[in-house]
């Protein structure tokens, strides 16, 4: 399922100066949300934020529900590309250590820009693409079910990994959300880290994993 027509961008940038342009207004887009949330978030509150005038703004976004459309895009993207290069990493290592690459990497992500991230806890429904939303993590779910597919000599007998992988993900995603919002601090958390890969391996596995290895480091 595709984005809305009128919830793209105007135009896209096509000028190193025009993409900072774009960088600073998504990146302010995030801090008013987190901030005020979406119903008290204007686009003159995001333009004066940015730095920049309401018509430039208006050049690129035509409402601010285009503005949340591009913030969930682009974070969408930044899934994408975190979960290809932490597979890219993982492959070919033993099961416990490829899950601590990808464990890793998305709490760096989370933890890099978080006010990025808790957009995503309820931008979408909000601007009602939550079907958009829901398309590209079944996507990404089936990116990452390929690649663990490769470990299924090591799963416990009889585990359904599209439909573990559907009930893990909504277990991590509670997690992070969680930590965006109440613990941001809590991303870089080595305890953090540990409990989920132990949750992780004895769901998949049914036992529990040895000593966390250097290979994620």
């Amino acid at each position: 399922m595709s984005i809305p027509q009128e919830l793209h961008p105007r135009k896209n940038p096509r000028q190193g100066r025009a993409q900072a342009t774009v960088d600073a207004i998504l990146e302010a887009t995030a801090h008013i949300l987190a901030k005020r949330g979406y119903d008290g978030m204007t686009t003159n509150h995001v333009a004066e934020r940015a730095g920049v005038s309401i018509g430039s703004l208006y050049q690129y976004f035509p409402s601010k529900e285009s503005l949340v459309a591009a913030l969930l895009q682009k974070n969408a993207g930044d899934n994408l590309r975190t979960l290809q290069q932490a597979i890219g990493r993982a492959a070919g290592l033993p099961l416990v250590q490829a899950l601590e690459i990808l464990i890793d990497d998305f709490l760096e992500l989370h933890a890099t820009n978080p006010q990025h991230h808790a957009v995503l806890i309820d931008g979408a429904p909000q601007i009602g693409i939550l079907e958009w939303e829901r398309t590209s993590t079944k996507d990404n779910l089936g990116v990452l079910a390929a690649f663990l597919s490769t470990y299924s000599d090591e799963f416990r007998p009889g585990l359904d990994l599209p439909l573990a992988l559907t009930v893990l993900a909504a277990m991590t995603r509670s997690i992070f959300d969680r930590l965006v919002v109440h613990d941001p601090a809590g991303l870089k958390s080595d305890a953090i880290r540990r409990e989920i890969l132990m949750v992780i391996i004895v769901y998949l596995t049914g036992r529990a994993p040895g000593p966390r290895s250097d290979a994620a480091d």
